[in-house]
C-alpha cells in the first residue's frame, strides 16, 4: 500500500519526535502566547445576577528562583481588580482564550488555588499560587503547561501589554497595546494614540486594562510587569515591576498544602 493511500495513519517521523522540531499546534501557541497566557477575571454578582468582569491578570511561572516558588504557577494581577476587602475566592473564575476557536476555558478560581496563600504587597501586586496540578484530577492542564509566562527581568522603553476587551459573557478578545516608558511618565500606545491615565485609556469602550501583564519584546515574551494605576484619584499609569524588591515579600509561610485534593469543577458559563 503506497504511503500516501487514504485510511493510513500517519506518525510522526523519529526525526520530528527528536530533533526538536516543532508541531504546527506548538508552533501556532508560541505565536499567540500573548493572547493564550492571559485571563479574563469576572466575580460572582449576589443573588444570581450572573458576572462582572473586574479586570484581567495573567499566569505566570516561576516568579522566584527558589522554592516553594521554582517552578510554581501564580494568577498574578493587582488590588484594583481582586481588592482584599470582601475578597472570597470562590466568588472568582478566570477566563482564557482557546487557541483554536472563539469559545474560551473557564476555572472557578476556589478550585485550581491555594486560597490561604494569597499574596498581597504594598505595591498593589496580588499574587494567588495555584495548587500543584499533581493534585488535581486532571493533570496537564493548558494552565499549568503551555499557557505560563516566565518572569523576566529586561526592560525596555517600549513594553508590549495585551489588554481583554470584554465583548461579551461568553466570549472576549485580547488586543495587543504597547506601553511606553517615558521620562516620568508612562502612556500606552494604541497605534494612533496616547494615553496616560488608564480612564482616558478606557473611556467608553469594553476595555479592561486593570491588572493585565506587562512583557518584554522579543521572540520569547517574558512577563516584566502588571499594568496599576495610582491611588491619588489621577488614575495615571504606574506599573508595578516584578523586581525582586516587589516579590521579597511572598513568604513560603503562607504555604498550606492541602491534603486531599479538591474536586476541579470545569464548567462553560454564560
Amino acid at each position: 500500500m503506497a504511503s500516501g493511500s487514504s485510511g493510513v495513519k500517519r506518525e510522526p517521523s523519529v526525526t520530528s519526535v527528536f530533533s526538536g522540531q516543532k508541531t504546527k499546534k506548538e508552533e501556532q501557541r508560541e505565536k499567540h502566547k500573548a493572547e493564550l497566557g492571559v485571563c479574563r477575571i469576572r466575580k460572582v454578582l449576589k443573588d444570581g445576577a450572573g458576572y462582572q468582569t473586574v479586570g484581567s491578570g495573567a499566569v505566570i511561572k516561576n516568579l522566584k528562583n527558589q522554592w516553594p516558588w521554582k517552578d510554581k504557577c501564580c494568577i498574578v494581577t493587582s488590588n484594583k481588580v481582586l481588592p482584599e476587602r470582601d475578597f472570597d475566592i470562590n466568588d472568582i473564575v478566570v477566563d482564557f482564550k482557546k487557541l483554536s476557536s472563539s469559545s474560551q476555558r473557564t476555572f472557578e478560581l476556589g478550585n485550581i488555588a491555594m486560597s490561604d496563600a494569597v499574596h498581597r504587597s504594598t505595591s498593589g501586586l496580588v499574587v494567588v499560587p495555584l495548587q500543584d496540578p499533581k493534585a488535581l484530577p486532571i493533570k496537564k492542564y493548558s494552565i499549568f503547561t503551555y499557557r505560563p509566562f516566565t518572569k523576566g527581568n529586561e526592560l525596555s522603553n517600549e513594553l508590549l501589554c495585551p489588554i481583554v476587551d470584554d465583548t461579551g459573557s461568553s466570549s472576549f478578545d485580547v488586543k495587543p497595546f504597547r506601553l511606553k516608558l517615558m521620562v516620568n511618565q508612562c502612556v500606552l500606545y494604541d497605534g494612533h494614540s496616547s494615553f496616560k491615565t488608564l480612564a482616558e485609556f478606557i473611556g467608553t469602550s469594553n476595555r479592561k486594562p486593570h491588572g493585565s501583564v506587562i512583557l518584554s519584546r522579543g521572540e520569547n515574551l517574558t512577563a516584566v510587569g502588571i499594568l496599576h494605576c495610582r491611588d491619588d484619584g489621577s488614575s495615571r499609569i504606574s506599573p508595578v515591576w516584578l523586581s525582586e524588591e516587589t516579590l521579597s515579600g511572598l513568604s513560603k509561610d503562607k504555604y498550606i498544602y492541602l491534603s486531599f485534593p479538591r474536586h476541579l469543577k470545569i464548567r462553560s458559563f454564560a
